[in-house]
């Protein structure tokens, strides 16, 4: 018998080695270790190597392709409370759209009778493990992340697709050179090709269509509470200006170091969101002009007709601005 031992941080994106146990209980997350075992679709074609802890709704796992010269993947299991939340259409859709994109993580499986999703693995991590070593940066050395996402986002908008999760950890690295173990501060000063940022996790994503919407309350609080839009937060369905606010939220994190609204409470996040102007990233960077902090407060407006209506403006001032 094989059971998951925790052993210091387990973050999201920490990997923990598969373990004997020293006793007859067994945790959590050895009932879908058993589950992946016993799936004839995982046993024939992956060797599970180990856990990656998600969060209450997945696990995943670190494993290798033997199908395919033993790469490595990344399989996701979607644990039954998250059932409720699951459209496996759009999941299917999604995969579909971000086929071949660079900036879109490509290459997936979704086994919808199994709820596994299985993707190539990153060898980077995410960017959240970046910044937590990185701490706030330079305007230059944002503009290729956010220049990547922005491409990512424009491919699924192009195909009527809504994202409705962007955030930190919801963006891979995918290290292209084979010497080079992780990417770090000195990488993003001078961009030199090693790496790509890759946009993830389909899970919540809308193409615009009643098919797409599967309970009365879905989106009301879909999403991370720390970069969901006003209108996302009294439920309104996704349009393109969601994936737009979430992206200069993301902005303000990489320019500031600090999220534009932070509380204690979810609640006391969520009256922020919809009542409060956030401090201008200047007063914690002294490096953005003038121009960038503008385009920040652009992005974070109340009202979605007062931000920028589509991806492609929001980047284009955004570069323009870390140019001043």
């Amino acid at each position: 018998m094989t059971t998951i031992e925790f052993e210091g941080t387990k973050s999201f994106g920490d990997e923990v080695t598969l373990k004997k146990p020293e006793s007859e209980n067994i945790p959590p997350s050895e009932n879908s270790f058993r589950y992946l075992r016993d799936s004839i679709t995982i046993t024939r074609n992956y060797n599970l190597k180990s856990l990656v802890p998600g969060n209450k709704s997945v696990e995943m796992f670190r494993a290798e392709d033997l199908r395919k010269d033993r790469r490595e993947v990344m399989i996701k299991k979607y644990l039954n409370n998250h059932k409720q939340y699951l459209n496996e259409k759009m999941i299917q859709e999604m995969i579909v759209a971000a086929g071949g994109h660079p900036n879109l993580l490509s290459g997936s499986e979704f086994i919808g009778d199994e709820r596994i999703m299985i993707s190539p693995f990153l060898r980077g991590g995410n960017l959240k493990k970046l910044l937590e070593k990185t701490g706030k940066l330079p305007p230059k050395y944002t503009k290729t992340l956010m220049l990547h996402l922005c491409r990512a986002l424009k491919k699924l908008h192009e195909n009527g697709i809504i994202h409705a999760d962007v955030k930190d950890s919801n963006i891979g690295i995918d290290i292209l050179d084979p010497q080079k173990q992780e990417i770090g501060r000195d990488d993003l000063v001078k961009y030199d090709g090693s790496h790509v940022f890759k946009l993830f996790d389909y899970d919540i994503s809308y193409g615009g269509r009643e098919e797409h919407v599967w309970a009365p309350s879905r989106w009301r609080f879909a999403g991370s509470i720390r970069y969901m839009s006003p209108e996302a937060i009294e439920g309104a369905l996704p349009e393109p200006e969601r994936d737009v606010y979430a992206a200069a939220v993301l902005g303000h994190l990489l320019l500031a170091g600090r999220l534009p609204f932070e509380g204690k409470t979810e609640v006391e996040i969520v009256n922020k969101h919809l009542h409060i102007q956030p401090q201008n990233v200047r007063e914690f960077n002294h490096g953005v002009s003038k121009e960038l902090g503008m385009v920040i407060e652009k992005g974070l407006e109340k009202d979605p007709n007062f931000r920028f209506r589509t991806i492609d403006e929001f980047a284009e001032a955004y570069i323009g601005g870390c140019r001043k």
